[in-house]
């Protein structure tokens, strides 16, 4: 990811359950899409970050490069079930998730007529 400067982006404030995305348009220029119904006088908000992190990486990114603690309700909340699944495949000291079978498993054996291709004899 990048940064860019956009005059208007810099009037939405964020939420890490935002209700406005940015899109580039077609020619360059950027489009700002409700996400979902807005009541209102709710303000309008973008995420500042990618929202598919969890609720600690969220908030020391915002910390440190915002400089601000964040307090929208997704953040209020505590670790979600979405959080919790995010930090196991995401953890913070940069180990790789396990997602399947370990190697050293035990692995099944194969009949011997299938490792030599051979079919079995009926009984």
């Amino acid at each position: 990811l990048g940064n860019m400067l956009s005059p208007e982006g810099s009037l939405f404030n964020h939420q890490c359950a935002p209700n406005v995305a940015w899109r580039l348009g077609e020619a360059g220029d950027i489009r700002f899409i409700a996400i979902r119904d807005v009541k209102e006088e709710e303000p309008l908000c973008i995420s500042y970050l990618v929202e598919h992190v969890p609720l600690t990486t969220r908030q020391e990114t915002l910390e440190g490069k915002w400089r601000f603690r964040c307090e929208c309700a997704r953040c209020q909340g505590g670790l979600n079930q979405v959080d919790e699944l995010l930090l196991a495949l995401h953890p913070p000291d940069g180990t790789a998730p396990s997602v399947g079978p370990s190697d050293s498993a035990a692995k099944p054996e194969r009949p011997a007529h299938a490792a030599a291709g051979t079919a079995a004899e009926a009984p």
